[in-house]
């Protein structure tokens, strides 16, 4: 993204730290759900990159199963990058290391596994993190990704889907960077509010905001509810 947005993506994301988790349901449960299918893909004494780390919600249940010897946390927002250090560190002794900046952008450090959730979709480019995860993986390298499909917040913008790649796109980026796909999945959930106030109060407290792409309530004709469209993919690269 260009230094204006990583600017307001960073502010937006470090003012809402404190408050994420509490508001941030259905990108929990997304976290939740790729921990669970990425785990049994990754070696134990591993090295994991997560990537867009936020409070390390992901990264901390992956690690509980897997045990691995370094985290390398990244993310925009030097807030959200605190709280992850504390939140991995607290599990047992494991090696974290911390990058802040735009992920898209900037250098990505060796890994044996690079996971992301509900981040990439932040990205100019969103298919950027395939070619990216690519570079820095070792041989049989595993990628976990959870993120969002084109209707999501589809009422935003009366209607019409977004810019994010679909799982068929997803699915092919990888399949031509050499991954192997171990498993996807693509959902639709519903979130209703009791009002316009309440909607805006948890995407202020978790940082999405309403002012990319065309959002806009006033789309919505008063009745408060957001479509999301999760998309999981677990992938590997072939052993050597």
């Amino acid at each position: 993204m260009n230094e204006n947005d990583a600017k307001e993506v960073a502010a937006r994301f470090g003012g809402s730290a404190a408050t994420y988790d509490m508001v941030a349901k259905v990108q929990s449960r997304l976290a939740e759900r790729l921990a669970e299918a990425a785990a049994p893909f990754i070696a134990p004494e591993c090295d994991i990159l997560d990537v867009g780390c936020g409070t390390g919600c992901l990264v901390k249940r992956i690690a509980a199963s897997v045990k691995p010897l370094r985290v390398s946390l990244m993310d925009i927002s030097g807030e959200m990058l605190k709280l992850a250090a504390r939140n991995v560190a607290a599990l047992c002794d494991i090696l974290v290391d911390c990058y802040i900046g735009d992920a898209e952008t900037m250098p990505w450090p060796a890994s044996n596994a690079v996971v992301s959730s509900s981040a990439v979709q932040w990205f100019e480019n969103p298919l950027t993190f395939v070619s990216k995860a690519r570079e820095v993986l070792t041989e049989g390298g595993v990628v976990a990704l959870a993120t969002y499909g084109p209707s999501t917040f589809a009422e935003l913008r009366g209607g019409r889907p977004c810019g994010y790649p679909s799982l068929d796109d997803w699915l092919c980026a990888l399949t031509e960077a050499g991954f192997e796909i171990l498993c996807s999945d693509r959902s639709v959930e519903e979130q209703g509010f009791a009002s316009r106030t309440e909607m805006l109060r948890m995407m202020a407290l978790s940082g999405i905001g309403t002012n990319r792409d065309g959002q806009s309530t006033e789309a919505m004709n008063g009745t408060w509810r957001l479509t999301w469209e999760p998309l999981l993919i677990v992938a590997k690269l072939p052993n050597p």
